[in-house]
């Protein structure tokens, strides 16, 4: 077991064995600003751009959008800020509010209709997300900071 620890450790990048690359439109970026980037628990690389959220596996690049969406729900366009789920689902918070993806599906998830309060964060520019201790998504969007714990499913606004 000593030596499967120190190969691992060994295998890691450092400064001076880090490859990076450079994606861009070319590699089937749907667009050249990234403006977020989240990894998944299948170890896939989401990028949000202007256009809308990108999965990228090592060699391909797939693109999701409006056009895409069959649910018919809000547009996913002008990605801010990705937060993975551990359920294996996405929060995608984008210029017009937030909205959960389902990868299997391809489709935004819906929320429960209580939880779609015009107020809420749901439809404001989200800045930021993270999961809080207690398993709870917070959420920074232009109106102040929101949570929305698993067990409740509501958001309780702050500011």
């Amino acid at each position: 077991m000593w030596v499967l620890l120190v190969s691992a450790a060994l295998a890691q990048p450092t400064l001076e064995t880090a490859h990076f690359r450079s994606l861009t439109d070319v590699d089937g970026l749907s667009q050249m600003s990234a403006l977020a980037l989240a990894q998944d628990r299948e170890g896939l690389l989401w990028i949000g751009t202007q256009v809308g959220p990108n999965r990228c596996d090592g060699a391909w690049l797939r693109t999701f959008d409006r056009s895409r969406n069959r649910s018919g729900s809000s547009s996913e366009h002008d990605v801010l800020a990705l937060l993975s789920d551990p359920d294996g689902s996405l929060w995608v918070g984008t210029l017009d509010g937030l909205h959960p993806f389902d990868p299997a599906t391809e489709q935004v998830r819906p929320l429960p209709a209580h939880v779609d309060d015009k107020r809420g964060p749901l439809h404001q520019c989200i800045n930021s997300m993270l999961f809080g201790r207690a398993g709870a998504l917070w959420v920074a969007s232009d109106g102040g900071f929101a949570r929305y714990p698993p067990l409740t499913q509501e958001f309780e606004s702050f500011g």
